[in-house]
Order: structure tokens, then sequence, then C-alpha cells
């Protein structure tokens, strides 16, 4: 036993030290932004060591911020002399591109080599710019000329004084990237380590009732101990540090105690599975967001690896986290966005783990994208529970994890794909199970845990509510029920996740209704109107024909940019063609789900089975269609169903669909389907963005992670390997519509 807590403390102090070795690990930088420009010496604390820092090095071009000098253009600037390497580098911020003409010039033959910026503007937090010289250019004596083109007299921007003997080194990148991998294996553990703790006891104590039920139970302990936290937290921070490692020692003592059953648990197929295709889904996503060494700082490099430019509410949970640790109260916390607007699941798993961590926003991060992982655990917890055929599963899980759709909002790290993998297990328990069995410790546990992951679903994201409200039309129509008393332990647990919060809403930082009727009724603006007050009086100024209009705009925006496909082959580069897809599949809910979305319409041909009509796969399908028509009629706005404004879940489900209806004709053609979709993922999503030169303009060069880049190959190979290994094992004679439906 002695020896036993030694190891694990030892672990746990290994990860730590190798997280706060790093130089680079990130600093606790407010985010508000109150005015339209930041404090340009805060970037000294951001600075690799060695880079100078004088007082003349930051140079603002608004003008004298503090004598309130800020309509003035911004004017232009010259550097001293200096002889160029292999790269050049800046830190700039404002409205870089379209506004500013950056050159070199060289000093002796007064020819100039153009310096482009890609990122749209504006930039709302420091950002280094590093460009490759190309070999004629290096060795000059070169001058920086920056000059301003802007036509109007408002705008701003800001750069660093460029230091050309400065070399970067690679080896502070690798000092970052080993931290952050080791802090997200620590994390993953301290995630779960409750929910770990409580599946050993059950096992030791022979408790066969949970054996279908490890997985819901190992997340539902550990997201209801953090959710607890939450509210401790509020009431005392002492209190919340005190209950956060009491719980991490209790569950510490109770798997040394019991560690036998660990291994009971993990040879389940039904655990081992999923966590595992979680992590490596985890570990997928982190390396391809930070296989590009631009920044060493990821404060805000989810908002750019991906996207031109995106919105900050990724750091909406951080910062409520942040305001209950540090005893402050911060509302609105980043532009316009009140604490109780954003439901706070992600924000208290956060706050259960901060007592333990160091670097504030970078393991916040890594949390982040861990916990949207879930989607993955939850989606093949399902799918081991309804289909048999291991080609089928192997190619849902392929398909799924190969995704622009998980990559670029895993690693954005807003709580949508967490929210999916709530309703993966959520629509698992409802429908994957009889609804009446001999064993009533059975039935009690799977309708706690039914009310539990229908009050994380809305917890975790409010987006949620559209696919359960299709589920419950088709759990309304099925010709069984649970008994009352069912409902009731269903009902009890969902109250007593949900009222807490409803509470806070209320009476902490009111009114709370607000997203709802932004999206129900159309109202962006807070005000005091009640949620149905605000519904009646929106739709009171609606005619009929209107009504329709919106709605059949709304159906068309599920369809968007499918016809702007042929524009993608008419781009002049590559480059642009892959930018405009990306952007497309972000917007569109139909071109999001990939290939396989284009097979889904072969799900026609089998309403018509019997076997498929009872089965759970069946209730997946109609639950989805029910689920995306109650989205598209009860979203207010026209032109408002863009996927980040539902729910992740029905894309999921859709992918899902699609394999299930391809595996039932053709085997093989799944097997194709898997390789195709692999390959694009490889090259839309998992390369950084091709970059190409027009007229002597260079872009930022691209530096690659060796250590990224290495766990990024092999998480591939790895997940490869095992979706090859379920197919090579799948009997020739299984029958997918006799296994699965």
């Amino acid at each position: 036993m002695t020896k036993l807590l030694i190891i694990g403390f030892a672990n746990l102090f290994v990860s730590l030290t190798c997280v706060a070795s790093s130089p680079y690990r990130d600093l606790s930088i407010p985010v508000v932004v109150q005015e339209m420009y930041h404090d340009f010496h805060e970037l000294k604390d951001r600075l690799p060591e060695g880079y100078p820092t004088e007082n003349n090095q930051f140079w603002n071009s608004y003008g004298n911020i503090e004598s309130g000098m800020r309509n003035q253009r911004t004017g232009s600037f010259q550097s001293n002399p200096g002889k160029l390497s292999k790269f050049f580098e800046l830190w700039m911020t404002g409205y870089p591109k379209g506004s500013c003409q950056i050159t070199l010039k060289d000093t002796s033959s007064n020819e100039e080599l153009s310096l482009v910026v890609r990122n749209d503007p504006p930039l709302y937090k420091w950002k280094l710019f590093r460009w490759k010289i190309p070999k004629q250019w290096r060795e000059r004596t070169v001058i920086l000329h920056l000059r301003d083109i802007r036509e109007q007299e408002k705008g701003w921007f800001g750069f660093s004084f460029p230091d050309l003997t400065y070399k970067p080194q690679n080896t502070d990148f690798v000092l970052r990237d080993l931290g952050s991998i080791a802090s997200l294996l620590f994390q993953f553990v301290l995630t779960l380590f409750p929910g770990l703790a409580a599946i050993v006891w059950l096992r030791c104590k022979n408790s066969h009732y949970t054996k279908n039920f490890e997985i819901p139970i190992l997340i539902a302990v550990s997201f209801t101990v953090a959710y607890a936290n939450f509210y401790i937290f509020l009431f005392s921070p002492h209190f919340g540090k005190f209950f956060t490692v009491s719980v991490t020692l209790f569950s510490a003592i109770t798997i040394f105690r019991y560690h036998l059953g660990i291994i009971k648990c993990i040879t389940e197929r039904s655990v081992w599975i999923p966590l595992l295709f979680g992590l490596m889904a985890s570990l997928l996503i982190w390396s391809s967001g930070l296989i590009e060494t631009l920044e060493q700082n990821t404060y805000n490099i989810s908002q750019y690896r991906y996207w031109k430019i995106i919105t900050p509410d990724s750091r909406i949970p951080h910062l409520l986290a942040d305001n209950l640790y540090f005893e402050r109260f911060q509302s609105p916390m980043i532009l316009d966005w009140l604490s109780s607007d954003r439901p706070p699941l992600q924000a208290s798993i956060f706050l259960f783990q901060r007592p333990f961590l160091i670097a504030d926003f970078l393991q916040y991060h890594i949390l982040g994208v861990l916990l949207q992982s879930f989607a993955i655990t939850g989606a093949l917890y399902m799918m081991l529970r309804i289909f048999r055929s291991k080609t089928l599963i192997a190619g849902c899980i392929s398909i799924i994890i190969f995704n622009g759709l998980t990559v670029q909002n895993g690693f954005y790290v807003w709580p949508k794909l967490m929210a999916a993998g709530m309703q993966f297990i959520f629509f698992t328990l409802v429908f994957g199970f009889k609804n009446h069995s001999t064993n009533n410790a059975i039935n009690c546990t799977r309708w706690i845990l039914v009310g539990t992951f229908a009050g994380f679903s809305l917890l975790a994201h409010g987006g949620s509510f559209f696919p359960m409200l299709g589920m419950l039309l088709v759990f309304i129509f099925q010709k069984k029920y649970p008994k009352w008393r069912h409902w009731i332990i269903a009902g009890a647990s969902f109250v007593a996740l949900l009222g807490p919060w409803i509470a806070y809403q209320k009476l902490y930082d009111p009114p709370g209704n607000r997203l709802i009727k932004w999206h129900i009724a159309g109202v962006t603006s807070v005000d005091e109107r009640g949620t149905l007050e605000t519904i009646a009086d929106s739709y009171a100024n609606l005619t009929k024909k209107e009504w329709l209009e919106n709605k059949w705009e709304n159906l068309k925006t599920v369809f968007k940019y499918i016809d702007k496909l042929p524009s993608l082959f008419s781009q002049r580069s590559l480059s642009d063609g892959f930018q405009g897809l990306k952007e497309y599949t972000f917007g569109s809910f139909v071109l999001t789900n990939g290939p396989s979305g284009a097979v889904i319409v072969l799900m026609i041909l089998l309403l018509r089975r019997k076997d498929f009509l009872n089965s759970p796969s069946s209730k997946l399908f109609w639950s989805s269609v029910l689920g995306i028509l109650c989205w598209v009629i009860l979203i207010f706005n026209p032109g408002s169903t863009l996927p980040h404004q539902g729910s992740y879940y029905l894309n999921y489900a859709l992918m899902i669909l699609g394999c299930l209806a391809l595996c039932y004709f053709s085997k093989k053609l799944m097997v194709v389907l898997i390789f195709v979709n692999f390959t694009g993922f490889y090259l839309l999503w998992n390369l950084p963005q091709i970059k190409t030169s027009y007229n002597h303009s260079i872009y930022e060069s691209v530096i690659y992670s060796p250590i990224m880049v290495v766990t990024n190959h092999c998480v591939l190979i790895t997940i490869l390997a095992l979706v090859t290994f379920m197919v090579l094992r799948e009997h020739p004679k299984t029958k997918t519509h006799t296994s699965d439906f």
C-alpha cells in the first residue's frame, strides 16, 4: 500500500514538474476587452528568454493613448538597418492585413521584399508572425519599412521593434510540447478519478448489476462531483479547494485499496475501447492543433489554427472558473457574455482540477480538448451496445475521428462536442436497453443515469435541447413504457442537476434566459422579460407568411454552401481552395458530415425492413430526423440553422447512419470510404495550410513541432491499425442486417 502511494504521488510530481519546467507555460493574461486597443507592455511577459525588452522595444501606432489621441492615421515606420538571416519575425496586434504595407528594403539595391500577413483583422492579442526568407535575400542588409495605406482616419495597429539578430530556439517549443502531453495524460486520469474509484469499489463489492453501466457511472460520478464543487466554490473557494483535494485523496485510497477491481474493469470491452479511442482522439486533436509552432502561448492559437479568425467564445468557461477561484464577480465576463449565459459543466470540471494545475490557460485548453473527446467515448459506447458488426463500428469511429468537425471544434474547446457525447450515452440508456427487467436494481440504476445524462447534456450546451426533443417524441410513440416510479427517478435526478443552475441564473447573475430568447424568440439583447413573454411578443409580430418564409429559409440553410462547391476549383491556389472548403464545412450542416453524409440517402431503402423498424438504429434515425425538424422549426431568426447553433450530436448521428446504410449494402465499400475519408482528412485538416507565393510576397513560414509531428503520426497509425484489425477480424459470414438491426 505504501509503495503504491509513493509511486502514485511520484507520477503526479513528474507530470507537474514537466509542465512547470517549460518557460512558455501560459500566464494569467486578462482577456476582457473594454476598448479596441491593448496594453502592449504585457507582451514583455510572453517573449522568449533572450528577446530584447528595452523601453523602446514596443511601438504603438495608435498614437498617444493616455492623452486621448485616438482618431489619427497610424502613419509609417522605418527601422535601423540590419542583416537578414533565415527567419524574420515581428510581434503584431491590431489591423495589419489590408491596411499596412510591410516590406524589407535592400539598402544597396533598393529592391523590396513584401511580407504578407495571412490572418484577417482584428488581432485582439499580440501574435508572433514569422517569415521564412528566400535564400537570395539572406545575409542582405535591409531596412524594415511599414506604411499605413488606410484611407479612413480611424484605425490602429502595433508591432515590436525588429531584432534582426535574434534566432528563435526550437528547443523552447519541445519543452512546451513535452509538458503539454504529460499534462494531458495526467488530466485525463484526474478527470475520471472519482468515477474510476466508484466503479472499482462496485466491482470489488460484486455489484454485477452495473456490468453494462461502467462508462455512464464513470462519467456520471466524476462530473457530478465536479459540478457539486462548482457551488462549493461559489460559497467559499477555501472549502472548494479542500473538497477537491479531499475527494482526490479519498479516490486514490479507494483505488489503491481495491486495485484488483481495475483489472476487472479494464478487461471489459465496453470500458477500455471507448476510453482508449477517446484518449487517442484527444491526442490527435491536440497534436494536430499544435503541429505549427508559430506561437509559444496557446491563449488564442485555437482562434487561428483552422479559421482566419473566430470569436473568443471558447474562453468563457475558463473565465467563469477563474471568477470563482479568485473570488471575484465579473459580469459581463468577455464582450457581452454574462456568467449565466453559458452552462457551467466545463467550467466546473476545470475548477475541480484547478488546485492541482500550474499553467493556467494551457491546462484549461488541454482539459477542454479532453472533454470534447468524450463525444468519441459516448458514440463508441452506443455503437458497442447496439451494433455487432466490427466493420461497421470501425467505419463509424474512423469517420467520426477523421473529420474536420471533430478536430476544429475539439481544438477550439467550446463545449459542444462534450454535449454530443452526453447525448449519445443518454440515447443508449433510453433506447439501448429493454424497458422491463426482473432486476429492480438494474432498472433504478438505469433511470437514475437517464435523468443524469439528460441534465449533463443541457449543462454542457443548450443546443442539446433540439435532439433530446426528437428523442422524446420517438419515446412517446413507442409501444412499451417504463413504470411510473422510473419516470419519477429519472425526473428527480434531472431536477437535482438543473435546479441549482437555474437558481444561479435567476438569483446570482440574472436574467439567465438570454440564449433561450436569442434562439427561440430572436431577441439578442438582455432584458427583464420572461422567456414565454418574450416568445409570445416575438411571434405576435409575425404573420403566417413571414413565419413560413423564415422556416423555409432555415431549411435551406441546412444545405448551405452546397451550390458553391464548384467555385472552389476556380481558386487561384490550392491553399485558397482548401481554406474555402474549411469555411464551408464549418458553416453548413450537410457538408460538416463529410463523405458519409452523401450516402445517408441509402437509409430510405432500409425503412421498409421489419428487422430495422423496431431496432435501436431505427430510433436513432427517427429521433435525428425529428431533432432536425424541431431545430428548423424552433429557431426564430431566418438562416440561423448553422451547425454551431444547434447540436453536433445530430451531425455525428447522421455520420453513423450513413455508415450503417453503406455497410448494409457493401462492406467493401465501407472499407473504401474509411481510407478515402482518412486521406481527405489528412490533406485538409491535419496538415498546415499549404502556402504559395506571388510577386515576391511570402507568407509566414511553417515551423513544425517535432514532438507534435511524431505524436500526431503515431496516433494516426495506431487508430488506422486498430480500425484495420477490427475489419480483418470480421467473420466473412457476418450479416450486418441481422446483427445490427
